[in-house]
């Protein structure tokens, strides 16, 4: 939905400019919502402002900087203008609109009052190119105790290359507004080899520096059955989480039967084990473990059946380029499943909504997979694919495939940000072999 015609219709707004382009719809009138497209982008540490789920509330400090993100398909002109009210006094600000890769804003001064929601006219702005456009809202002086609440920025096209409302992207459905800024998760889908079965797989994982985000989960091996990978917490911790979904197919881990229940058989020093619902349910682990960015890590999950109804699932990580140094962190048996390996697949995620405006990536290097008969095989090809947010194009800014550092024998994944660089879900990537193996024996994993 580009327009919210209520909304419109029970507004005040006194601007004759903005109500003649509301009224004739001559051209699309877009309104965007602060709730599902908003950020705090910058701010003191001791700032108090915050996205609600309906709106910008306690807007008090100068230094901070509210950025709103919208997808253009096309170049061109519009008339902005905030809904908003101001409890108390006068108000004034700065509002700018840049494309989100360009550092040249343009920028106006308005002054606002009025403790009922109204339109503020923040007057004419360019579109410079298609891709994402950011529109910053910075108080400069006010009366009151706060700047004002906000709601909406408003769009009213001016110019011809905008006459379709389809040609602006964002999250209108407050059903959206969480996943919507919590932003798009994208994966790589890797090829085993058909002729035998797989019952470990192998993967590496570098996070450059600067991408290390906080609400950052890089999965290294997800599968049939489970994840592992690394998160980062927060600025004190940092996990490697290794999950199995249970086959009782619900999102409140107490209602699992007890003959559904993931079992940890073994766990190594200082893991923690326990339960997870949300998304599915079952057993999870993890451990507190401070990885670095710029450093490569290591990652081996192995699936085997234990017999004809059950399957055990063990994870193990380790850095550095040695044979040994590698730490256990769970074995878990799962009932009511009896398999190898299957369904080999990374992905980046951000699960803090508060950076789904910051963009990270990650690369994925030298997956193989062995086999039931302890052969090593590569895996070179891998398909692309985007979580709804991305297939629904509510958000726009995925991105993956080959050799994002140069070196063509890594995949890549990137995600949030905003960027406009977007790949299409569905795209299919071949890297070029490394010919280097695992350097692990898989007898003496601990």
């Amino acid at each position: 939905m580009a327009c919210d015609e209520n909304l419109l219709k029970t507004t005040i707004c006194d601007d004759a400019t903005i109500l003649e382009n509301i009224r004739s719809r001559k051209k699309p009138v877009w309104t965007i919502p602060y709730a599902g497209n908003g950020f705090v982008q910058k701010s003191s540490t001791s700032a108090v402002e915050v996205i609600t789920s309906n709106k910008l509330g306690n807007w008090n400090s100068s230094s901070t900087v509210i950025s709103l993100y919208f997808y253009s398909r096309s170049p061109g002109r519009v008339l902005a203008a905030l809904r908003l009210y101001v409890p108390r006094g006068t108000s004034k600000a700065t509002v700018s609109m840049v494309h989100n890769t360009l550092n040249n804003p343009q920028s106006r001064h308005i002054t606002f009052e009025g403790s009922e929601y109204h339109f503020v006219n923040c007057g004419y702005f360019d579109i410079s190119m298609p891709g994402y456009t950011r529109f910053d809202l910075q108080g400069m002086g006010k009366t009151g105790g706060f700047y004002g609440d906000v709601s909406h920025l408003i769009l009213l096209s001016d110019t011809d290359s905008l006459v379709d409302p389809a040609c602006l992207k964002f999250v209108s459905d407050p059903n959206d507004f969480y996943f919507g800024r919590r932003g798009p998760s994208v994966h790589l889908w890797y090829s085993l080899p058909a002729a035998e079965e797989t019952e470990y797989f192998y993967n590496e994982v570098t996070v450059p520096k600067g991408q290390d985000v906080i609400g950052a989960y890089f999965c290294a091996i997800g599968f049939s059955g489970g994840y592992f990978g690394i998160q980062v917490n927060s600025e004190k911790e940092r996990r490697i989480l290794f999950s199995i979904w249970s086959a009782y197919k619900t999102d409140n881990p107490q209602q699992i039967p007890q003959d559904y229940k993931v079992n940890c058989i073994k766990n190594g020093k200082d893991v923690y084990i326990g339960e997870f619902g949300n998304e599915g349910s079952g057993a999870q682990s993890y451990l507190r473990y401070m990885w670095q960015p710029d450093k490569t890590y290591r990652f081996i999950v192995r699936a085997k059946p234990i017999d004809p109804t059950k399957t055990m699932y063990s994870a193990w990580f380790k850095e550095g380029t040695s044979e040994d140094g590698w730490m256990l962190i769970a074995s878990f048996e799962k009932p009511k499943v009896s398999t190898f390996f299957k369904g080999p697949y990374s992905f980046s995620e951000n699960f803090k909504p508060e950076t789904g405006y910051m963009e990270r990536h990650c690369i994925f290097s030298n997956q193989w997979a062995r086999s039931v008969a302890d052969k090593w095989t590569e895996c070179t090809s891998a398909k692309f694919t985007a979580d709804a947010a991305a297939n629904k194009q509510i958000r726009m800014d995925v991105c993956g495939g080959v050799g994002i550092d140069g070196d063509r024998t890594n995949f890549f994944l990137r995600n949030c940000g905003f960027l406009s660089d977007r790949v299409e879900p569905g795209t299919n990537f071949t890297r070029e072999c490394s010919g280097t193996g695992p350097l692990v024996e898989v007898s003496l994993l601990p």
